[in-house]
């Protein structure tokens, strides 16, 4: 059976973790700069190593063309003393030591975890196939909040898996302690994007009439369709950049939901 590795590389010479930075979402920032501060050594060391089965992306159709590629590898996060991983074949989120790679918890969603986790101020975000938004302690795992991001709890079959009608891909980024998230990739059942409060999952704005939007599409003909979020967010200036999985991103103010533009 293959394997895939999660490895942890260090400066033995540096006195191990004594000092280092967290990666708190994917590319390291609402930016997506995947640049840190913490400056590398020239030569690094394996510490530890786990091994995992691979991923189970949900879009390996020769179709898709490589254009989504969002669940084919692990894409942890570090906070703190731990490393953070999502699964897309058991649910779930696994917390390891950063020291030993031990696992210390985990915690099962209702659905697939397809897009990196994010962190902030001692917690744990992300997104599941089954519609929801989720918050846990970084700590012990336990669940401080969860907010369904669907219009409701209706279920279907999805790649394989019973999923929600309206599965949550909006990878999660973070600014001012407000999250970016979204639910549903399809345009003609309704796209639902969120800026939520990260302390209580509180709705701050929510955009949900882009599907309704009567466009051009890319075979030239018009359609009622928009943005299908599916990928991680980015925030530039004061707008946040909505991926539309093999599509073009979508722009909205960051403030009020209000959509910018997608062309």
């Amino acid at each position: 059976m293959r394997l895939i590795s999660v490895l942890l590389l260090i400066n033995i010479s540096s006195g191990a973790f004594s000092q280092h930075y967290d990666w708190p979402m994917w590319r390291y920032d609402h930016n997506r700069s995947a640049s840190t501060p913490e400056q590398l050594a020239d030569e690094l060391h394996l510490q530890w190593q786990v091994n995992y089965s691979p991923r189970i992306p949900v879009w390996d159709d020769p179709l898709n063309q490589n254009l989504m590629q969002f669940d084919r590898i692990f894409e942890p996060i570090v906070a703190g003393n731990k490393i953070f991983l999502g699964f897309n074949d058991q649910d779930k989120i696994v917390a390891l030591d950063l020291e030993t790679g031990e696992e210390l918890w985990h915690y099962y969603a209702d659905g697939p975890v397809r897009l990196p986790l994010a962190s902030a101020n001692g917690k744990i975000y992300f997104t599941g196939d089954d519609g929801y938004c989720y918050c846990l302690n970084s700590e012990d795992g336990s669940l401080v909040w969860k907010v369904l991001l669907a219009p409701d709890s209706n279920k279907l079959l999805g790649n394989k898996r019973l999923i929600s009608m309206w599965p949550a891909r909006g990878g999660i980024v973070i600014k001012d302690n407000v999250i970016y998230t979204a639910a549903s990739i399809f345009p003609l059942m309704g796209t639902f994007i969120y800026a939520l409060n990260a302390d209580d999952g509180t709705i701050i704005w929510k955009n949900e009439g882009t599907g309704s939007n009567y466009i051009l599409q890319p075979h030239r003909s018009p359609a009622f369709a928009d943005v299908a979020p599916q990928g991680s967010f980015v925030i530039t200036g004061n707008k946040l950049l909505v991926a539309g999985g093999r599509s073009v991103p979508a722009a909205f103010d960051i403030n009020t939901g209000e959509e910018l533009y997608y062309h």
